[in-house]
């Protein structure tokens, strides 16, 4: 009797995962359209990614061309720590090298207005 008991115990879960489980129809045209929004996504995320990579290289190769006095003249700290801050945490230091380091250097090293 127990075993006729769980038996039907089981036949009854299995018909109500059957009832629950069932699949529907997918817009191939609908499921074109996600694709393409995630597929065009992601090509802006790439190019996106590219250039902070190129700008990050940029400032690390400005903060190495730039000499000790120039960092001395313009109160910034000194060259090995820009370049192992940009080196080492990646893109906000390059930022940051850019507006308060590379700006302030540029404007003390262009000639003074007459």
């Amino acid at each position: 009797m127990k075993n006729m008991l769980a038996l039907s115990t089981l036949v009854a879960v299995a018909d109500t995962f059957e009832t629950t489980t069932t699949t529907t129809d997918v817009d191939p045209a609908a499921a074109t359209g996600i694709l393409a929004v995630f597929a065009g996504l992601g090509i802006i995320w790439i190019i996106f990614c590219i250039l902070m990579f190129v700008y990050w290289l940029w400032m690390l190769i400005d903060s190495i061309k730039t000499t000790d006095e120039e960092y001395a003249k313009a109160n910034s700290g000194s060259k090995i720590m820009w370049i192992l801050l940009i080196l080492i945490l990646g893109i906000i230091p390059a930022i940051i090298y850019h507006f308060m380091v590379k700006k302030k250097i540029k404007a003390g090293s262009a000639p003074a207005a007459q």
